[in-house]
């Protein structure tokens, strides 16, 4: 034989072991770091509040109720498209008349990587909490006429309302 393969052979593996790795490790990262900076603003709420947190797909212009489990306060809340594409929001008690709020909600990114997973962008100012009588909820945009709101199960429940 002229030449031997088998070092070749290994210093072939050797490399596609390599590259293979690292591409792996390259998707995996960036799939962590589009998960957070692509989801709920989790900077926003404090460790115990993200163990356990849902996600709840919500069609503006329908009534959700919603109930403290601390102290079982009902609310009804409402989030409706705005003219200026943002979000709206109203809430009232369900219990005390005087008790109500409002906000807008929009989101605000800004890029700050394009890779072959995607862009990646942390918030630049947005409108994302929910602020519910010392309670709140974390929203994002879905598409023109739906959303998510992310909350903790354990402090909150949510469920549309029932049409009368």
């Amino acid at each position: 034989m002229l030449f031997d393969v088998s070092p070749m052979k290994y210093a072939l593996t050797f490399i596609a072991g390599v590259v293979v790795g690292i591409v792996c490790l390259y998707a995996w990262q960036g799939y962590q770091f589009q998960r957070i900076t692509m989801g709920a603003p989790i900077s926003q709420v404090s460790s115990e509040d993200i163990t356990g947190r849902q996600s709840f797909a919500v069609t503006y212009g329908r009534s959700l109720r919603v109930v403290t489990a601390d102290s079982g306060a009902a609310f009804t809340l409402t989030l409706s498209q705005l003219p200026n594409g943002n979000v709206g929001y109203a809430w009232k008690s369900d219990a005390d008349d005087l008790k109500s709020g409002q906000g807008e909600l929009f989101e605000k990114y800004e890029e700050i990587a394009k890779t072959p997973t995607g862009r990646h962008v942390k918030d630049a100012g947005g409108s994302l909490r929910i602020k519910l009588d010392g309670h709140s909820l974390d929203w994002s945009a879905g598409s023109d006429g739906s959303g998510y709101i992310y909350y903790n199960p354990s402090k909150l429940t949510l469920a549309y309302q029932d049409k009368d």
